[in-house]
């Protein structure tokens, strides 16, 4: 069949990382299409000022991964797909809801995996024996060595909040809402780390988290974001991202204008 379209992929890889797959981050340096004008300018301000899409892939060799549901976009060669149970703890299932019926996809065999391109920011971890609690938004992939655990928010102040407890050796991409250079890797050694809001992302399985008020007046029945802050303890690190408000704030900015 003669046609105009050639199968050269317009992206190339600016990260990768090996284990029992490879791991690829793609990046398409430019992209002319849209379906509305409002797109197109929205897109042309992204790249104009030097961001760009991104996109994994993972080649799959005889290896298995888990990866968050809806984010799967195409794949070719002898692979299955299965869904992967995760255990919860039973105020979560009580709760909330999860627990037999929460899960990941899990894709195994031999091919080339591609996932749903995204304007956000990807972040690789390879954990040696290790364990992070992270929240549960920000899961993307990760080998099919490393275990997955749902943790329930009864010690954060948004009690409706899932996190994820990955244990175990091999690599996990994170979905970031912010570039990795605005990511503080804060190291605890004994140490307590105090955050007033929502953007501590991930931590060390060995650091504790707690509520604390700001009063020292503690109640425990009577939480107020405005009155009550997140403690962080113990050794390990914790990852915050303190310009993640100014985005928010941005886009309600923009949304306000949009309405009026």
């Amino acid at each position: 069949m003669k046609t105009t379209i050639t199968s050269k992929s317009k992206a190339e890889v600016i990260f990768q990382s090996v284990g029992d797959s490879l791991f690829q981050v793609l990046q398409y340096n430019n992209i002319a299409g849209y379906t509305s004008y409002k797109r197109f300018k929205q897109i042309k301000d992204i790249y104009a000022n030097n961001d760009s899409l991104r996109q994994i892939k993972v080649i799959l060799k005889n290896s298995t991964i888990k990866i968050q549901s809806e984010i799967l976009s195409y794949m070719k060669g002898d692979i299955e797909i299965k869904d992967k149970k995760i255990k919860s703890s039973s105020i979560t299932r009580r709760l909330l809801g999860v627990g037999e019926k929460s899960g990941k996809i899990s894709l195994s065999g031999t091919g080339e995996v591609y996932f749903k391109p995204s304007f956000k920011y990807f972040s690789l971890i390879e954990l040696d024996d290790e364990e992070i609690v992270i929240d549960e938004d920000i899961f993307y992939i990760c080998e099919d060595s490393i275990k997955i655990n749902i943790e329930d928010g009864e010690n954060l102040l948004d009690k409706d909040k899932l996190q994820i407890k990955l244990r175990g050796s091999g690599i996990v991409i994170l979905l970031m809402q912010v570039p990795e250079d605005e990511i503080i890797r804060c190291k605890l050694f004994n140490d307590k780390l105090i955050v007033d809001g929502e953007f501590a992302v991930l931590r060390s399985g060995s650091i504790d988290v707690s509520i604390e008020s700001i009063n020292n007046n503690f109640n425990h029945s009577d939480i107020s974001e405005k009155e009550y802050l997140h403690v962080y303890e113990g050794i390990g690190e914790v990852w915050i991202l303190p310009t993640l408000s100014c985005y928010e704030d941005f886009s309600e900015d923009i949304n306000e204008k949009q309405e009026q």
